[in-house]
């Protein structure tokens, strides 16, 4: 039986998680919630070092983790779960989008990395919403249990790391994609503080080219569930031969 794990970084109460386990629960009754007790939305792949963690559990398989979504990974499969290790982790399901450069920051990816890391399957699953479109579970609800089984395919390479983007309305279709370009950090918006101090916040709105046919942007913008297999190979290699003929060996 297929043991499942689910995380996000919306928080143990959200309700996507919710959506999330009921969704999990039509494809094994061993699911498994282990969840940071509070929003560490953007927390990217950060892990808590310089306090302790404590693990409060609120029913049979169910905890909660005063940590980040990389920390609950990290217990889960090395306190809580360590006898019995999960085969998939399901991460999400995350209030907004993360799509293209949104993968570097968000706590929803990267706890799907931390499973990869340890050399576990994940899919890792956003709701995408805008002010015209506001944020439903409605279709999501229909349409990702036929996603969920659609993936968990035995031709698939281990361990994978699949990044899914639900669209704003009802799902036209399922679109395998490559990662876009949206970059956050250009919208700062200046106030002042109740002590008169002057401090930032960082806007949601991004830099984005949702123009490129392929990209999970134009996928989900046009109304299709986008999904995109991702991995951790950071080495440029390119740049590797290149300071390799410069330098030599």
């Amino acid at each position: 039986m297929l043991r499942i794990l689910i995380t996000n970084d919306d928080g143990y109460n959200a309700d996507g998680i919710e959506l999330l386990y009921r969704l999990a629960c039509n494809l094994s009754s061993d699911v498994w919630v282990i969840a940071p007790e509070s929003d560490q939305s953007g927390c990217g792949h950060s892990v808590t070092l310089q306090r302790p963690l404590y693990i409060t559990q609120h029913a049979t398989q169910r905890f909660s983790i005063n940590g980040t979504p990389t920390d609950c990974v990290m217990l889960a499969i090395n306190e809580i779960m360590l006898h019995k290790k999960p085969d998939l982790v399901l991460s999400g399901i995350n209030r907004g989008a993360n799509l293209g450069d949104d993968v570097l920051y968000s706590g929803t990816v990267s706890a799907g990395f931390e499973a990869m890391l340890s050399g576990i399957n994940s899919i890792c699953l956003s709701q995408y919403y805008t002010d015209t479109h506001p944020l439903s579970w409605d279709f999501t609800q229909e349409h990702g249990l036929h996603v969920l089984r659609h993936l968990l395919l035995p031709s698939m390479s281990e361990p994978f790391c699949l990044n899914v983007n639900f669209p704003a309305g009802p799902s036209k279709g399922i679109k395998r994609t490559s990662l876009g370009k949206r970059k956050i950090g250009g919208n700062l918006i200046s106030h002042l503080d109740e002590f008169n101090q002057r401090c930032f916040t960082i806007g949601k709105r991004r830099i984005e080219d949702n123009t490129v046919m392929g990209t999970d942007i134009h996928a989900v913008y046009g109304g299709y569930t986008s999904i995109t297999p991702l991995c951790l190979g950071l080495t440029d290699h390119a740049t590797l031969l290149t300071l390799t003929a410069e330098m030599g060996d």
